[in-house]
């Protein structure tokens, strides 16, 4: 999943677009967008080397993987910003097709062993987790 987190990666580069209000989903926002909040990533990680009962990979995505359209209406939601002009594919191409495709294409992808094995996501929805991200607190 992509990983999110305050301190860079792919939400630098949607930050400034977010705060002027003219961020909004990729393509037309209805493909499926697994993500993860930064320290479920790095407690994962931490899970799966510390636990014994682990046997090879994790997915690394939140419980509750959502669209790319609602992936974007909660960040800029947590900025206090509408989020509802689309990057259109062909800008996405220019970044290279391979990372284009993997934003415009999506997967549902469920972290079922995960969650079978016991692992407890801290922010498991993804409003939780962009409020976080930009504010750096939520409510629990």
């Amino acid at each position: 999943g992509v990983i999110r987190g305050g301190g860079g990666g792919a939400y630098a580069n949607m930050k400034l677009p977010l705060r002027l209000g003219v961020g909004g989903p990729f393509g037309d926002g209805k493909q499926w967008f697994p993500w993860i909040h930064l320290n479920d990533a790095a407690g994962l990680y931490q899970f799966a080397m510390e636990e014994k009962k682990v046997l090879g990979p994790l997915n690394a995505v939140s419980p509750h993987c959502v669209s790319n359209g609602s992936f974007m209406t909660q960040i800029a939601q947590a900025w206090w910003r509408p989020a509802i002009f689309a990057v259109p594919a062909f800008l996405l191409n220019l970044i290279g097709k391979d990372r284009a495709a993997m934003l415009l294409e999506g997967q549902h992808v469920i972290p079922r062993k995960a969650l079978d094995l016991g692992y407890k996501f801290k922010f498991p929805h993804v409003a939780q987790a962009c409020s976080e991200i930009v504010n750096g607190a939520v409510e629990y």
